[in-house]
């Protein structure tokens, strides 16, 4: 079932009408109600204090017929349901109750009880009306406690007052609901009508008539929820103007760059092809690059050998010759050779392998040289100045000298033990190829650094080497570091 928005509005605006007046009506029942209940007790209050005064007199006196006169005057009050009087002990000597009450309730007070407040209390009947209790004690004129008095209120007024009022209200409701009806009526016309007008001319539109008339001569908002579509209408005929216009330049855009992709293509397959050539050619010239490498290295370590040879072949001849002299002076003859055959020359250019007694004495005087903390300030000047590491080493690898050593050697290559010995055999093979008559020699270790050192000879004595670095000859290869720093548990971001 479609319910529509006239039907809504009005259910709406009936129930607003209808809670509201009920709301109203429950709140003024509820508060003229606690009004009387509010009267009622002040009321008894005053009435139960008066009475307690009146009974002074007959309660001292013990006068039945005193206590009587002042209950029957009590009754001439309205709304008295009964009242009794109690002595200093709590015992009940005089009271009245009326008729639709039966009797009068228990009420007195527990014995030796002194008070001066009023005490109020609900009770009912059997009748089931209920009643206000109050039980006040009285006091003589000396301001002694001398018993008590009990009254009741009924409270049947308050309800049948009450009924009144709800019955008024009821009356005002359906005042209040009838006008609200047609009230709601004509609202939910007033705003029903203009939006089902509105609503067909949005369905014209919808159905493509982009120039159906749209009346914009209210003035209130549906006058204004009007005029924003007629905008929203112009705006759209405007855009789809504009996007045909931008379609028909897209559709050529795309015919142009499907033309451009096919040409980039092809260029993609040439440029491909010429890399693949070039990779090759590339890969063939590594590939014989490392083989002539591999050649140069052979040719270097055969002539090392031979170098070795060489020099131990002179040196046996060298001494053996010095031998036949010794021979020769044992008998008394001349020497067959002389002085500068028992003499070792050099062999095709290259340095003769330092004897062994005479590195020994070359590293004893360089590691008693008085001079070293010169040499040092010097070498520190000079590292300073030019901005690189560098150091005096002897023979048998012991560090003289040195300057601005790089940290990456000093706190992890040299501290630990497999990566000091990567370091000691990049010296020992650079010390080795110096002995071998090397000018200067420049080698990248195994710990992916870059050492360069030359010989420092005296009076044609190699003496120790003089050593530069460590440096990179390249930007570093940080995933080769990053491996060796796991490989020798290396803290990856200090190393």
């Amino acid at each position: 079932m479609k319910i529509t928005l006239r039907v809504r509005v009005f259910a709406l605006v009936s129930v607003l009408v209808v809670s509201s007046t009920l709301a109203l009506s429950g709140f003024l029942l509820h508060d003229f109600r606690c009004r009387l209940q509010a009267d009622f007790q002040a009321r008894g209050s005053v009435i139960v204090r008066y009475f307690a005064m009146d009974s002074v007199e007959g309660i001292i006196i013990e006068n039945d017929r005193s206590l009587a006169r002042t209950i029957n005057r009590l009754f001439e009050i309205e709304d008295v349901a009964y009242a009794a009087i109690y002595d200093d002990e709590a015992t009940r000597i005089a009271g009245r109750a009326a008729p639709s009450l039966g009797a009068v309730p228990d009420g007195a007070p527990a014995q030796n009880t002194r008070t001066t407040e009023v005490r109020r209390r609900m009770v009912g009947n059997a009748h089931g009306t209920p009643v206000l209790d109050f039980l006040s004690p009285v006091i003589d004129s000396y301001g002694e406690h001398v018993g008590w008095v009990q009254m009741g209120l009924s409270l049947e007024r308050i309800g049948i007052e009450t009924q009144e009022m709800a019955a008024h209200a009821f009356l005002l409701l359906v005042i209040f609901v009838g006008v609200g009806s047609v009230a709601s009526f004509l609202v939910a016309n007033s705003i029903a009508n203009p939006i089902k007008a509105l609503a067909r001319v949005f369905t014209v539109i919808a159905a493509g008539d982009l120039d159906h008339p749209i009346d914009t001569s209210r003035t209130d908002e549906l006058g204004s929820l009007s005029a924003n579509f007629a905008a929203m209408r112009d705006s759209i005929r405007q855009k789809l103007k504009l996007l045909e216009a931008e379609s028909l330049v897209r559709a050529r855009a795309e015919q142009e760059l499907q033309r451009h992709r096919d040409n980039l293509e092809e260029l993609v397959r040439e440029r491909t092809a010429e890399l693949a050539s070039a990779n090759a050619e590339l890969k063939n010239e590594i590939a014989e690059r490392m083989q002539i490498q591999e050649q140069l290295k052979q040719s270097l370590d055969e002539l090392a050998r031979h170098n070795n040879a060489m020099s131990g072949r002179e040196k046996r001849i060298v001494e053996l010759k010095a031998q036949v002299n010794s021979l020769l002076d044992e008998l008394g003859r001349e020497r067959a050779f002389t002085e500068a055959d028992t003499t070792p020359e050099p062999c095709g250019g290259l340095m003769q392998p330092v004897e062994t007694d005479r590195v020994e004495t070359a590293t004893v005087a360089l590691r008693s040289f008085k001079g070293k903390k010169e040499l040092q300030t010097l070498l520190e000047s000079f590292c300073e100045s030019v901005g690189i590491a560098a150091a005096i080493i002897d023979l048998e690898g012991e560090v003289l000298v040195g300057a601005r050593w790089q940290t990456i050697c000093t706190d992890f290559h040299r501290k630990n033990p497999e990566a000091c010995r990567k370091c000691v055999e990049s010296d020992t093979l650079i010390a080795n190829q110096l002995r071998e008559g090397e000018r200067f020699s420049v080698y990248t270790c195994r710990n992916g650094l870059t050492d360069a050192a030359s010989p420092i000879i005296v009076n044609g004595q190699h003496i120790a080497n003089f050593f530069v670095g460590q440096f990179l000859l390249d930007p570093p290869d940080e995933a080769f570091f990053r491996k060796q720093a796991a490989l020798y548990g290396f803290p990856e971001t200090e190393y």
